[in-house]
Order: structure tokens, then sequence, then C-alpha cells
């Protein structure tokens, strides 16, 4: 584990950290967050892909729409489990390099391990490859998603992080929509002698080039080098947030508080579950897995669901396109709201909505009803939101050293929710 670092040979009485979080909101910090989220976008692409080309999948004769058994590699389920068993390992095993290495330089490593890996997929033709390189896949998306959220949350304030994060998951699901228009377009085509299943995964794998073009604007968290000792590249950084800051505001900025930078600290795995920490792990656990479930899990099977319902191929993909064009509408609209109302309360409320409409969306049969709930469904849940103040909630839950490791924990254990992403095609 890193070793302590005195706050005294951080930063004179005015911290870094005080520093950022005197700056107001600005066009320069939605910029930064911008390009944070341009590689959360490929992300999310990739995540809800996986659910329309599915029957890409299916037509080209490589998955099946139902699964024999846990370990049948020819059901569309191993697809699925590949990518949600890569999080697990990439959250658990390398998200907390971040803390280690930084967060920049692990957000692109990993944005290029996910890029590669789904190219590569892009031109398999069975199963078992495919669903290798899947899992490769997805340990880049473990990795990124920890480093991400972790990433926007030191550049930006502390009283408007909220907003910032939901602005952040706000462009990521705009990718949601794209994602189901573009299924509906290629997969029923073939283009230059491939498959349209194909040419939708390429579309996923474009992120890491587009990143490099962009990178150089994206400065390294100033609050990291803080907390590492390393005072000159913190300053120069803070320097540089500050004066783009004043000149997109065209004013000074107010005067930062006196403060002390937060700083590594020793800490273990175990420290989580020990008295004074064990109910809020196992709480947040719990939460996690559940919502995994619901978001990631039923996404992937919506596609086939429908057409397991007897709607046609080419209407199931208009359907699920429907189902996904109101996703972005959510973080929108928890702009307003996520720094007003305290975390604890907002996810206490849009979880039990969720479990109201989840009822009532079960036990609906008819595709267009099924449609038409599950969009007013996405709009109450606000469910990007439950994941953003989720993640505020456990950053304070872990210190600041241990900040992506104790993350990786949490959505690494949650990610251990895939044999029930398998179990319930035991048959659709």
């Amino acid at each position: 584990m890193p070793t302590v670092k005195d706050p005294t040979t951080l930063t004179n009485p005015i911290t870094i950290s005080a520093r950022l979080d005197r700056l107001p909101p600005s066009s320069y910090l939605r910029g930064m967050v911008a390009l944070i989220s341009l590689g959360g976008w490929f992300e999310f692409y990739d995540l809800f892909m996986a659910g329309y080309v599915s029957l890409g999948f299916i037509k080209a004769g490589i998955f099946t729409a139902t699964t024999r058994g846990l370990f049948d590699w020819t059901g569309f389920a191993s697809f699925i489990a590949s990518g949600f068993a890569g999080m697990f390992i990439g959250t658990l095993l390398f998200s907390g390099i971040s803390d280690r290495y930084g967060r920049k330089k692990t957000f692109i490593y990993s944005l290029f391990c996910h890029s590669i890996a789904t190219l590569v997929m892009a031109f398999q033709s069975s199963p078992v490859a495919i669903d290798l390189w899947r899992f490769i896949a997805g340990v880049g998306i473990g990795v990124q998603l920890i480093t991400s959220h972790a990433f926007i949350s030191e550049i930006t304030p502390k009283e408007s992080r909220g907003h910032y994060i939901a602005f952040s998951q706000f462009i990521s699901y705009c990718s949601v929509p794209v994602a189901a228009f573009a299924a509906y377009i290629l997969i029923p085509r073939t283009i230059l002698g491939l498959d349209g299943w194909r040419w939708l995964v390429m579309i996923g794998a474009i992120g890491a080039p587009i990143f490099l073009l962009v990178q150089s604007k994206l400065p390294e968290s100033p609050r990291w080098y803080a907390a590492h000792g390393r005072t000159e590249e913190a300053e120069v950084g803070t320097v540089r947030m500050e004066v783009a800051a004043r000149a997109s505001l065209g004013r000074d900025l107010p005067p930062p508080e006196p403060g002390r930078d937060q700083v590594l600290e020793d800490g273990s795995w175990c420290e989580i579950w020990s008295r004074g920490y064990a109910e809020r792990t196992i709480m947040l656990v719990l939460f996690n897995i559940f919502q995994t479930v619901a978001v990631y899990g039923f996404a992937s099977w919506v596609p086939v669901l429908l057409t397991q319902q007897g709607v046609p191929f080419v209407h199931s993909l208009e359907y699920t396109f429907w189902i996904a064009i109101l996703n972005p509408f959510g973080p929108l609209i928890a702009m307003t709201y996520a720094d007003v109302l305290e975390r604890k309360w907002q996810i206490v409320a849009l979880a039990l909505a969720i479990a109201v409409f989840g009822t009532v969306f079960a036990q609906m049969r008819n595709p267009r009803d099924l449609c038409g709930f599950r969009d007013c469904r996405i709009v109450e849940r606000l469910r990007h939101g439950r994941c953003l103040r989720f993640y505020r909630r456990f950053n304070g839950h872990c210190r600041y050293g241990d900040r992506d490791s104790g993350a990786k924990d949490f959505w690494g254990i949650s990610r251990s929710s895939l044999p029930l992403n398998i179990v319930r095609n035991l048959p659709i």
C-alpha cells in the first residue's frame, strides 16, 4: 500500500483541494468532464450494445437464444457472462492501479484495452473466441468504470460534483439510443461482405483512437498529484485549471478557504469489513449486485425477450430503439437536483420507484405496452442518478489513498452477479 504523506509537505495552507473546490461552474470544467465522458460514451455503448448484438449473433447462427446449461458456450448467456466476468476481474484486480499510477494514464490504457479487444472480437466466428475477447474487453471496461468516476470527482468542486457527474452520465447515456439505432440499421444487413453485427461491434472499438487525438487537452488530477507528494505537478495543474476557468468566466475566481489536502493512508481490504464499516459495506455490495442485474442484465435481454414474445426480428430492434431513446433524459433531470437533496434519500426514493415500476413491468405481455411502460420506467427511476449518487456515497466510505481500491471491491463484487444472468435464461 502507498506510504503516508505528511500534509505539511504537500502545499501551503491554501491547499490544492481548496483551490479546486472554489472553482465556479464554467464551460472549461464542463469541457474537461466532457473529454472524460467521451471515453464513457464508448464504454456505455459497449455495455448496452451487448443486448442489441444478440439478434445478430442468433441470426448468424453463432449463439442460440436459450441456454441448455450453466456452462453452455453456445447460448447467448455465455456472451453476457463473459463481459461481466471481465468486469469482475478488471475491477477487483486492476482498478487500484489508478491510485498508484494516475487517473489519466490508467484511463487511457484501459480504453485501449477495451477498444483493441472489441475490434478483434468483431472478426471472430466461434462462440468461444467471441466470449474470450468479450472477457478481455470487459477487463478494460471494469477498470475504466472506476477510473472515470474517480477522475471526474477529483477535478470538479465538491459543491457541484453531483451536477458534473450527472452531466457525464448524460453524455455517456447518449450512446444507448445510438447503439440501438445502429443495430436497427446494421444487423439486418450485410455490408462489404461482413454481417451487420460486426459493424455494430466495430463502432465501439473506435473510442481509443478518437480519445488519443484529444487526450493532450486533459490534465492529470491535481488532487492525485498532491496526495502523492508531487507538489510541483499539482501546482502546475491547478494553475492551469484556474487560468482556464478565469478565462472562461471572464472574471476573477472567488478566494479559496484554507484547508488540508487529502493524503494517502495505509489501509487494508479487511478494514472495510471491520466493525465501523461492515454494515455499510454489505449494504453497498448488495445494492450494486441488484442494480447490475436490473440495469445491465435486463438491458442485455430485451431484444431476445421481445422475439421470444413473438415480435418479428426487425420490429424487435425497432422497439428497443424506442425503449433506449429516453435513456439520456434521466441524467439531464438529475443535473438539476443532484447537489440539492441528500444522496441517501435520493437512493432510497429511486430504489422504491424502481421496485414498483419493475413489478408492474414484469406483468405486461403486449410488446407495445412493454416498450411504452419501459420508457416511463426509465424516466421515473433516473437510473443513472441512482448509480452516480451511489458512487459518491462509497467515495466517502473509502479513504483517499484507497478510493479506487475500495471502489473496485464494491463494483467488482456486483459483477459477480453474472451467474444470475445465465440462470435467468434457463430457458428464457
